[in-house]
């Protein structure tokens, strides 16, 4: 079992590198094994590995480039995301002031502190990922404010697809919360540096012990179902095309219960270590079922 840190170089990850002794760095996809965790730092070329459990996958932090495209996904899933141009009209002035800005820096999906500031105006014009010296850290329960921004921050971590980052969140004078950034890349210096060593560390810890006590890899694996239709929407029996055993057959149930007809698809992949390895093997399954289902016009449902 090891702990590895995929990165693209970045001083933070640097910096983690040095001063978590069980935490090694990434060398390769084909010398992860499934019970090693990656732990991806930002962005880097690398492709995810397909053995191991991963922290922070690559589609997931490829979301984040961009603000304005993370916004509208934000938007488009519900939570609140604050974009320039609500920040300002065509003239230039400012329409919304934000009362108070909070950074919740978090590392699987468990936020690590609150930083809060009040009043001082905030540039959103760059990317969030530092804690800069204005801002305070507060307790957790400090007040109710503060449990909103949490429960927010790990919403909004969670709705890009991230399990590490700094999310960054402004407070209207109205009380609306408004995510301000999410980033895969925090700049660790500081008390940020020291609460993602604990963390990461924390992390090791556990995991170790579940290890310890039996709690080994968890083997994922899928049934998928559907049925099938031609152009004109009448049903397509999966018996037509296909045998009942195999990767790709068809469902014990028939029509009427005559033992027969079958009208389900069922595609059995291979388990896996990973959630990517048991998505490619369910995608060599899906290829094959195409092949199978050679009719042209037949509808997957």
């Amino acid at each position: 079992m090891a702990y590895l840190l995929l990165h693209g170089g970045q001083p933070s990850a640097k910096r983690l590198l040095k001063r978590v002794e069980r935490l090694d760095p990434y060398r390769s996809s084909s010398s992860v094994t499934p019970s090693d965790v990656v732990i991806r730092w930002g962005q880097s070329s690398e492709s995810d590995p397909a053995a191991g459990r991963l922290i922070n996958p690559r589609e997931a932090i490829f979301r984040t480039v961009s603000r304005a495209t993370m916004g509208r996904f934000l938007r488009s899933v519900g939570i609140q995301f604050l974009s320039k141009d609500q920040m300002r009209d065509e003239s230039g002035l400012r329409t919304l002031r934000l009362v108070r800005h909070y950074r919740v820096p978090l590392f699987d999906l468990k936020a690590l502190a609150c930083f809060r500031l009040d009043n001082n105006p905030v540039w959103i014009n760059q990317r969030i990922q530092r804690i800069q010296g204005p801002f305070r850290e507060v307790p957790f329960e400090e007040d109710a404010v503060s449990k909103r921004v949490l429960h927010l921050s790990v919403r909004a971590l969670h709705a890009v697809g991230l399990d590490s980052g700094l999310v960054s969140i402004g407070m209207g004078p109205k009380g609306m919360l408004y995510v301000l950034d999410v980033t895969a890349n925090p700049v660790l210096e500081g008390r940020l540096l020291d609460l993602y060593v604990a963390a990461v560390s924390d992390f090791i810890d556990r995991d170790e012990q579940s290890a310890r006590n039996g709690v080994g890899p968890v083997q994922l694996g899928t049934d998928i179902e559907f049925m099938l239709r031609n152009g004109s929407g009448a049903m397509v029996l999966a018996s037509s095309y296909l045998p009942r055993r195999g990767k790709v057959g068809c469902d014990a149930r028939s029509v009427q219960f005559d033992g027969k007809r079958l009208p389900l698809v069922e595609l059995r992949p291979d388990p896996a270590y990973s959630p990517l390895a048991l998505l490619n093997n369910l995608h060599e399954v899906m290829s094959e079922a195409s092949a199978m289902i050679n009719r042209s016009g037949v509808q997957w449902r």
